[in-house]
């Protein structure tokens, strides 16, 4: 019953009814707040609209396939009738990219049907929604319009739209009333004939409420209270679940909101922020329109004077899981910025300038303000005394960030609006702003680094390291071979790698800085109280405390001599203070000198595991498996604490001891969890994590498949003769060791499926209880075929790396089936089978068994209904993502090109599209990079020059993105090199015994009455160090006529420089060797003499 329904009611019977609808009134407010009144939220950006020329955005939208959000700019005033808009298409990285032209008349009521493909606009003047065809990519076809009569909604003042993804239903948000409008489209995605229903808001008692926007990630519906300053989330039915407040952020007229992927690219794509379109007078006085990124003319458009700044906020919803500190720090001094002359009010960046022992802050904010007296850095004694002045605005109103190389005392600044760096030389004469500076720069945007903030200098390896607040991201640049910082391919050659901060517990990063006498990195940003030491490789270390500091917006961090003892240094902090978005005269500026502790002699960090990824079905618990190691240091207190805690899921996780390193963990809902376990020795910390895949009951299927054919299992002597008409199978001693194939038919388990459970179940065909430890692998193909009597015809199967050991417990009991005959759950196995890209349901799949001691269960010949039994339950998910595979790592030379190989499957979904798009891309590299075809999966790609490039394959179904990545070296000459076997000593044989054979004239592989071990000594190899090994073989000559099976391991002395053999006992068997190992199992040589392919061995470069 809508709302308007109620007021009818309420107006005849209100005299009977008023004290009853006042208690109800205030019993479901009370239980409504009586929720979560107080749920996280936190700004992750605010992306500027204004320079764009849309300095009022309203309609917000987001198409999935474009990738791209679609922008409406309001007009001045309210329209009586349609009039036509420029549609603002921009990419997550606040690029505008294009536009098109529609009817529109009121912007704020705007939404992308991603489920039909199309952008639905309601134009309230005449009661009408309008479709606009998007394209197979995902951008609008503006000559593809259908109109859809809208009366029956029956809406009065429609404040916002918003659509399920999943089913194509639509909300509107009527704020006259107010209540949600829900429209069902009927199975041809129309809505002439479209169900209506409406969830009634009066009861809730929230005012000026504007704009709506459906969470996909847990289907709840999200509307903004502009008076409260209050995000309202709610269920479906109307039901408050959460309140959030979002006073802070400083929104001055919110209009659409929706919900889209993380603006941080390095995110999981399922990783859904909320963005709201806002507009209003700007406060800043700026200078620096012209230098920003992609900028256009702005139109100055103005309101009371002032000029309208419109800007898209990002929102996170989803709380980073925290991080306790595990060091006191303690607070030295507080410089107070604002009492310089000229001051300093929002401090961005600090360095420490060894040459006059003085710190160099940079402030990217003052030009904004009133106080701008043409001065942006400040030089300053290390207790706070202003000594000087200087400006960046040569080069950049904004300088974030500030480093230096201490050796040729380059400066570098960061600079978010051109998403670039700055490098300042200071010239001949040393001194910095002044003529002679030499200023040159590099884009950070191209290696996808679209909010550059604080920068560090690592001095030991001549490397930068860069904050992406946005990203939470940590990008290493190091210059290429010119050993100049000019940028990525093709701009320059730097090299860029890059590692999460959000997962270390540190959102929005603004401060860094590197600490060269232990080559770790200082990490500062949100929560503002606590310091990370972090290594090079982003694991954490060390979490200080500096809550005595009390800074606000902590951003640049510097490393200097202390202010009261030069002898030790203290990290010193810049605070932001209050920003001027909120307060434009606000002058708070300050710096902060922190004394960290030092470590404890000879502590090491702790290790830990969180233990195997795991799938459970409700109402189940997960078991969980850790293991923690720690050297005792810091002693006191000699021993570790241990956490355990969710990192991302829906819904409250709850342990049964969160600090047992072995417990077990229940959850709310199915979905997708994973949990940390952190370590903290009192010193230093340590976590590893954990995902744990939940299913509801209902959910999971199972097949039961028995061994059906004699040819289905089968047993292996030592030998190698295979035995398939046995009534029995040893596992695995008769008489010798022996190994058990058992191979299982038709098994209908979709490919990619989620392998939840699985076992063989054994029939005891005779009592056993000695010792037995047995080793369970899968046969590694996509099809496997039945046994036959060739020799060894089971062990010479290729295997899964997927392997579970079994300890049987003693069977007893002659027939017995019970769980003493079952396998421990072997998922991992089959589910490394039914990933294969060959696998398809009703294929057949093998598993083999070896080890030692001894079980005897029935077989197929013994016992039909008694055969082993495989059961397997698994899952399917609605909707997989694309299964990616860039192929295998090459090595080619520079002469020539690399074929790659790549495979992609597809589920289908969504569709429409129901294809992928694929794209190849250079990921890492020194030069320049040529795809034949950048869209296909399979192509060629040429190189500029030697090196190792990293390349990646990514495959979009229009919803979700995979990608994979391959390592291709290239090399610039390849050289070959043969080296004959030149000295008696360097070829010998020695027995079981191991005595030593020097002087045999030929090699017995391996056997001469018994298995020998041979060594082979290669002198004077002239290969230089590092080189990259393309192919290796050893080419033998025949002496003998030999047919019999053999099969021979490879490896290499695993030292510097091979000596020769000699006569010590032992002295093949106990030299050190290589972990790579290459298998041969030679063809027979039928001709003394012979020197073919027969005689030379595998590929034994990784040797």
């Amino acid at each position: 019953m809508c709302c308007a329904y109620w007021r009818k009611i309420l107006l005849i019977y209100s005299m009977l009814f008023a004290v009853f609808i006042s208690l109800f009134s205030l019993v479901i407010n009370s239980a409504t707040f009586a929720l979560d009144t107080d749920a996280y939220v936190s700004l992750v950006r605010s992306v500027e609209t204004g320079y764009h020329n849309i300095p009022n955005p309203a309609g917000l939208a987001f198409s999935p396939r474009a990738r791209k959000f679609f922008i409406v700019d309001a007009p001045k005033s309210a329209l009586p009738s349609a009039k036509i808009f420029d549609i603002m298409m921009m990419t997550s990285s606040g690029d505008l990219v294009s536009s098109v032209r529609t009817q529109i008349t009121d912007p704020v009521n705007i939404a992308f049907d991603s489920k039909a493909n199309r952008l639905l606009i309601y134009q309230p003047a005449v009661h009408k929604l309008i479709a606009v065809k998007a394209m197979a990519d995902g951008n609008l076809d503006p000559a593809k319009v259908t109109s859809f009569d809208a009366r029956k909604f029956g809406l009065r003042r429609p404040n916002g739209m918003t659509i399920d993804p999943s089913s194509g239903g639509l909300f509107i948000l009527d704020s006259a009333v107010p209540e949600i409008i829900h429209v069902t489209p009927n199975a041809d995605q129309g809505f002439d004939d479209a169900s209506i229903s409406y969830v009634c808001l009066e009861q809730i008692g929230i005012s000026d409420i504007r704009g709506i926007a459906f969470n996909p990630a847990n289907g709840h519906l999200y509307i903004l209270s502009f008076t409260e300053k209050k995000l309202y989330e709610f269920t479906k039915s109307g039901k408050v679940v959460a309140i959030r407040d979002v006073s802070e952020f400083n929104l001055k007229n919110p209009q659409g909101m929706i919900f889209a992927p993380s603006g941080d690219l390095t995110d999981d794509p399922s990783q859904m922020n909320l963005y709201i379109a806002d507009y209003g007078p700007d406060n800043k006085r700026s200078q620096k329109a012209h230098v920003l990124k992609n900028a256009q003319t702005y139109d100055g458009k103005e309101k009371d004077g002032k000029q309208m700044q419109g800007k898209i906020v990002e929102l996170s919803l989803t709380q980073t899981p925290g991080v306790a500190s595990t060091s006191s720090s303690s607070l030295v001094q507080t410089m107070d910025l604002s009492l310089l002359s000229p001051p300093s009010p929002d401090p961005a960046g600090i360095t420490y300038l060894l040459s006059s022992n003085t710190l160099l802050v940079s402030d990217g904010e003052v030009d904004e303000m009133p106080i701008f007296v043409g001065v942006n850095l400040f030089e300053m004694s290390l207790t706070g005394n202003l000594l000087d002045t200087l400006s960046t605005t040569s080069f950049s109103f904004e300088p974030a960030g500030l480093t230096i190389n201490p050796v040729n005392k380059h400066l570098f600044f960061t600079d978010d609006n051109v998403c670039k760096v700055f490098e300042l030389d200071p010239g001949v004469d040393g001194l910095y702003d002044t003529s002679d500076d030499i200023v040159t720069s590099f884009s950070t945007s191209d290696f996808s680094c679209f909010d550059p903030e604080g920068i560090a200098y690592d001095s030991t390896q001549g490397a930068l390291f860069i904050a992406d607040g946005v990203s939470s991201e940590i990008h290493r640049v190091a210059p290429g071979d010119n050993g100049v910082f000019n940028g990525v391919p093709p701009t320059g050659d730097d090299r860029v790698t890059h590692f999460d901060t959000a997962i270390l517990g540190v959102t929005d990063p603004e401060g860094i800085e590197f600490n060269p006498d232990n080559g770790h990195l200082y990490l500062i940003g949100k929560p503002p109280n606590i310091l990370a030491e972090i290594t090079t490789s982003g694991t954490l270390r060390r979490v200080f405390d500096i809550s005595a500091a009390n800074a606000r917006k902590p951003a640049g961090l510097g490393l200097a001599p202390g202010s009261l003892d030069p002898n030790i240094k203290n990290i010193y902090i810049v605070d932001r203070g209050v920003d001027n978005d909120q307060n434009p005269n606000e002058n708070d500026g300050k710096v902060y000198e922190i004394s960290l502790p030092p470590i404890s002699p000879g502590n090491q960090v702790p290790t830990v595991d969180a233990g195997s990824d795991q799938t459970i079905i409700l109402p189940a618990d997960a078991s969980l498996d850790g293991s923690v190691f720690d050297d005792g240091l810091p002693n006191p207190p000699g021993a570790v604490t241990v956490t355990w805690s969710k990192i991302r899921g829906q819904g409250i996780v709850t342990f049964a001891n969160a600090n047992a390193i072995d417990t077990t963990a229940s959850f709310p809902e199915v979905g997708t969890y994973v949990l940390r376990l952190t370590v903290d020795d009192g010193e230093l910390i340590n976590s590893d994590d954990v995902t744990i895949v939940v299913l509801g009951r209902g959910d999971e299927e199972f097949v039961d498949v028995r061994v059906a054919a004699s040819t289905d299992d089968a047993e292996e002597k030592s030998t190698g003769n295979v035995a398939l008409t046995s009534a029995d199978l040893e596992m695995v001693l008769d008489g010798s060791d022996q190994t058990v194939g058992l191979r299982f038919n038709g098994i209908n388990i979709p490919k990619n499926a989620i392998i939840i459970n699985a076992y063989i179940q054994f029939k005891a065909d005779e009592r056993n209880s000695e010792a037995t430890s047995l080793s369970i692998q899968g046969e590694n193909v996509d099809n496997a075929t039945t046994f036959t009597s060739v020799s060894r015809n089971i062990s010479s199967r290729p295997r899964t790396i997927a392997a579970i050991s079994w300890f049987p417990a003693p069977w007893t009991k002659l027939g017995e089936l019970g769980l003493n005959q079952r396998t421990p759950d072997i998922s991992s196995i089959i589910q490394e089978i039914v990933n294969r890209s060959g696998w398809s349901s009703g294929n057949s799949l093998a598993v083999i068994i070896s080890g030692t001691g001894k079980r005897v269960a029935d077989a197929f010949n013994g016992d039909t209904g008694g055969a082993p039994l495989l059961h397997a339950v698994y899952y399917l998910a609605d909707h997989q993502p694309p299964i990616v595979d860039a192929g295998p790592d090459q090595t080619i030379a520079l002469s020539g090109h690399a074929i790659l190989d790549g495979t992609v499957s597809d589920d289908g979904l969504p569709s429409p599209p129901g294809s992928v798009i694929t794209t190849w891309s250079q990921i890492s590299g020194t030069g320049e990079v040529t795809f034949g075809d950048i869209n296909a999966i399979d192509t060629t790609a040429s190189f500029s020059e030697a090196g190792t490039y990293v390349l990646r394959l990514t495959a979009d179904d229009g919803e979700l993105i995979e990608s994979d990545d391959i390592t291709v070296v290239v090399n610039g000459a390849t050289m070959v090199r043969e080296i004959r076997v030149s000295a008696s000593t360097d070829d010998a044989e020695e027995r079981p015994s191991g005595s030593m054979l020097l002087s045999s004239t030929d090699l017995d592989l391996v056997f001469d009455k018994y298995n020998q071990i041979i060594g082979i000594r290669f002198n004077g190899i002239t290969i230089p160090e590092g080189a990259t090994i393309t192919n290796a073989y050893i080419q033998f000559k025949a002496d003998e006529i030999t047919s019999e099976a053999t099969s021979l391991t490879i490896q290499g002395e695993h030292v510097d420089n091979a000596t020769a053999f000699t006569s010590s006992i032992g002295d093949i068997s106990s030299r050190p060797r290589t972990t790579a190992a290459v298998s041969w199992s030679p063809a027979p040589w039928t001709t003394v003499g012979e020197v073919g392919p027969n005689q030379q061995t595998p590929d034994i470069s990784s040797i």
